[in-house]
């Protein structure tokens, strides 16, 4: 998830006038009567400045040397004001309540594209510091940069016609203060290059450094981590990553901060003063010794110069903003633009149900890793209750996450119904997985929202939802509320919101996973916080679920061997290898790995009726 491009390509002219046009069409294309405005509103503001230093003064004092008319005087300046006053109404109606408006509508379609790619890339992109650096920088700078193009290229649009219209009057009385202008803007230009260039470097920098202290601001003040930095001496530790990020902000100020005085010492000392002054004693011996200049040119003249070499200035400013924004905005187009190797959108066949599930010679390493899988191969037909057990870090989530195509197999293959799991849309294949992962998560929402999971609520998905709590045994705590299922779940954004514990939060995962209904149910780690009678409950209401219905595989992942024990196959897993197989009367009599785990979990589930439960599990092939 990295865009390796050179330094010299990323700061081509190509390259900057190409990411600021990609940034206007977005723009355009979520708000264009926000551009059309912005270019009235930039062309209102130069084009006060200009009339009234140049063109408002000299026919005033052209008036007054060639005695003309009182009456066109006074048409002239009472026409101004009426101009002007409607151009200062509307600007006053664009920045204080259009502006204002539009820029809510940008930040959220932007947001919106952002969080929509964020939620396509792939899984394995979040596993790495480098996808985290640049979404950070994408999602940082993309709202404000928007509106920022959008700014200084309107600005530069008419900042360049003004700054015409200037030379060329100047030009008509002397070419030599026309061209005497360029020198301050050509020197602006190269120094502000180079500063922005420091700064574009100095950012980037600190991204790493910030995030450090955004992930301590986040442990400092979320609920989850509160228990512990109580209870412990932890705070102290992650206090050492703030005091690092800080440390690495500051350095990079220390590297940075002496290229940057220095460059702005040129530029506003030596440059300006040297030019404007020159400028201005050219004009006075022209005016005073030579007598060539009549009172309203010399006037004009002297406001022109300064208008003018502000005007080139802006305008040189201007191209150098352009030229960060081109290099800013190209976080936010690598990432927009990253193809991501299992697309969402992949086209495929469709496929509705499963008979049959095969992992054939399937080895997978995550990048950068040793294999975690290796020629692992099994076949699952329908109707079959298969459970994988082992240590931690043998594989069995993996095999998950492949099946679910968060991630393809590095070798072999997985065959759906008998064709290979690439030949699926990826979305169609996701539909058929009923999950509960160990690491579920409880969003901001109501408890039926956060068991449907979609945006709109038929009366028969509440329904369906409410009979998956009732199944997992969350329905009753739920319907005791104050607001029913209704209810929402933390005190994110709702004061009166409800924190589950988290064997509640587990039972929640699990309807999340049935009210889906899928042709397949994985149960990763489903009980991992229930102690053994809730647990016990939970898989006896499973199998009063099951037991009737033939067609579903149930994938049981589970350090609670008393939980595998009513599978109808299980499979061992150890270093990435299946290594045993069989049911648990068959896996016992092997006096292998499983068995040694069984026992040596066997104290623990003493009370537990496991021989019910293997009955209610049983089906009717």
């Amino acid at each position: 998830m990295s865009n390796k491009t050179s330094k010299s390509k990323d700061s081509s002219l190509w390259v900057i006038i190409r990411n600021n046009t990609y940034m206007l069409r977005i723009i355009y294309s979520i708000t264009p009567g926000r551009v059309f405005a912005k270019l009235l509103d930039a062309f209102a503001d130069y084009f006060s400045w200009v009339f009234f230093s140049i063109i408002f003064v000299r026919f005033l004092l052209d008036a007054l040397e060639n005695h003309r008319s009182y009456s066109s005087v006074v048409v002239f300046v009472m026409g101004s004001m009426a101009v002007f006053g409607l151009l200062t109404l509307f600007s006053s109606w664009y920045n204080q309540r259009y502006a204002r408006f539009t820029e809510q509508k940008l930040y959220h379609a932007i947001s919106m594209k952002l969080f929509k790619k964020a939620s396509t890339v792939d899984v394995g992109c979040y596993e790495y510091p480098q996808f985290y650096d640049q979404y950070t920088r994408a999602a940082s700078e993309a709202n404000v940069r928007a509106v920022r193009i959008l700014d200084d290229m309107a600005g530069l649009i008419t900042n360049i016609g003004a700054a015409i219209f200037v030379m060329v009057t100047m030009a008509q009385i002397d070419p030599f203060v026309a061209l005497f202008t360029f020198f301050p803007v050509v020197a602006n230009f190269i120094i502000g290059t180079k500063t922005n260039k420091i700064s574009f470097q100095h950012s980037q920098d600190d991204v790493p450094h910030n995030r450090k202290l955004g992930y301590v601001n986040r442990v400092v003040f979320l609920q989850k981590y509160a228990k512990e930095i109580r209870l412990s001496r932890i705070f102290d530790v992650v206090k050492n990553l703030y005091d690092d990020g800080a440390a690495g902000i500051l350095a990079n100020v220390k590297k940075y901060m002496r290229r940057s005085i220095l460059l702005q010492f040129i530029k506003v000392v030596l440059i300006y003063p040297l030019v404007f002054e020159g400028v201005w004693l050219y004009v006075a011996w022209r005016a005073i010794i030579e007598r060539d200049l009549s009172i309203a040119d010399a006037a004009m003249l002297a406001n022109a110069i300064v208008v003018a070499s502000n005007l080139l200035t802006y305008m040189m400013d201007g191209f150098v903003k352009v030229a960060e924004n081109g290099l800013y905005i190209a976080n936010l187009r690598g990432f927009l633009a990253y193809k991501p190797q299992i697309a969402e959108d992949q086209p495929g066949r469709d496929i509705t149900s499963l008979d049959s599930i095969e992992f054939r010679h399937v080895s997978f390493a995550y990048e950068g890793s040793e294999p975690v899988l290796q020629n692992v191969s099994f076949t699952l037909q329908q109707g079959r209750k298969v459970a994988l057990v082992g240590h931690n870090g043998a594989g069995k989530t993996t095999i998950i996450k492949l099946l679910l195509r968060l991630y393809d197999a590095t070798e072999g293959e997985i065959l759906l119904n008998g064709r290979n799991i690439r030949e699926y849309s990826v979305q169609r294949v996701r539909r058929l997985f009923g999950v509960v992962f160990q690491d579920f998560q409880v969003f901001s929402l109501s408890a039926v929202e956060n068991v449907a999971m979609v945006e709109e609520m038929s009366d028969k998905l509440r329904e369906k939802s409410i009979s998956a709590m009732k199944t997992s045994g969350i329905y009753d705590k739920l319907a005791n509320l104050p607001h029913g299922t209704d209810s929402t779940l933390t005190r994110e954004f709702d004061s009166e919101g409800v924190v589950l514990s988290k064997g509640q939060v587990q039972k929640l995962a699990i309807a999340r996973a049935l009210v889906k209904d899928a042709p397949t149910l994985i149960l990763d780690e489903p009980s991992s916080a229930l102690d053994p009678v809730a647990e016990h409950e939970i898989f006896e209401a499973l199998a009063r679920t099951y037991e009737h219905d033939a067609n579903k595989i149930v994938f049981l992942i589970s350090h609670r061997l008393s939980a595998a024990i009513m599978a109808d196959t299980i499979y061992v897993l150890d270093n990435g290898s299946v290594v045993e197989r069989g049911s648990h009367e068959e896996l016992m009599g092997l006096n292998g790995l499983y068995r040694t785990m069984y026992t040596k979990q066997a104290e623990k589930y003493r009370d537990l009726d496991e021989s019910s439960t293997v009955a209610k599990w049983e089906v009717n092939a």
